[in-house]
């Protein structure tokens, strides 16, 4: 069995240094688990409408190919018309173009295509 714990590259965050910084580096060396930086693996695109908005959505091979996805989400309140994103808004940190903020001027429509293009299969 092969398990991966995953997450991107962000404008104010690198993987490697949040892998170390949340001890995920010790986590993975202790289970076996593998660390992937969702930036750095291959990816393709999906062309995804969501709220009459046309968006192409870079899909990481890691997630395409994957036979279970699981995602643990915390809950947040961060977008003003949006109470709580809960597990919804976790996946959008699953794409992999580190400049998320691109999105940030359609960030509810983002959000649903991204989910329609990671489909998950459970939250957590």
């Amino acid at each position: 069995m092969n398990i991966s714990i995953v997450e991107s590259d962000a404008s104010a965050m690198q993987c490697k240094h949040a892998f170390k910084m949340l001890s995920y580096e010790k986590l993975a060396y202790h289970y076996n688990v593998n660390l992937v930086n969702l930036s750095e693996d291959p990816h393709g695109i999906e062309n995804v409408t969501a709220g009459g908005h046309s968006l192409k959505i870079m899909v990481p091979k890691t997630i395409k190919e994957a036979d279970l996805k699981i995602n643990v989400p915390k809950i947040k309140y961060s977008i003003e018309k949006i109470k709580i994103t809960c597990a919804l808004k976790n996946i959008f940190g699953c794409n992999p173009y580190p400049k998320k903020f691109k999105y940030h001027h359609n960030i509810y429509e983002a959000i649903v295509a991204i989910n329609k293009a990671m489909k998950f299969d459970l939250h957590i």
